[in-house]
């Protein structure tokens, strides 16, 4: 989740950054403002059930495997997503760099 933040400059990246920290709460607001610019309700859903399966299944230790395996699947759709926009955002900064050398 912070990947995405940090690639798409989120307001709540910049906060972070500021508090030197980063708070559940600022993560859960982020998860909401990064699906809503993106026009992407899963994001906030992969982010939530990441967090879940965080507490729950790590911290807390309450999770059977098949419920842990559930909740996989939505989170590995946020990863691969991130990995996505990550290359989209490449190819962005090269095609500039392409288009300006024209320029020069």
């Amino acid at each position: 989740m912070r990947f995405l933040l940090r690639l798409y400059d989120a307001p709540e990246h910049r906060k972070a950054i500021e508090a030197d920290r980063w708070k559940v709460g600022l993560l859960d607001e982020a998860s909401i403002t990064t699906s809503e610019a993106l026009g992407k309700p899963k994001v906030h859903d992969a982010w939530v059930r990441a967090y879940y399966l965080h507490v729950q299944g790590f911290h807390e230790a309450k999770l059977s495997t098949r419920i842990m395996r559930a909740e996989l699947e939505a989170i590995e759709w946020l990863l691969d997503y991130a990995k996505e926009a990550a290359s989209e955002k490449t190819r962005n900064v090269e095609d500039s760099v392409q288009g300006a050398e024209l320029y020069i």
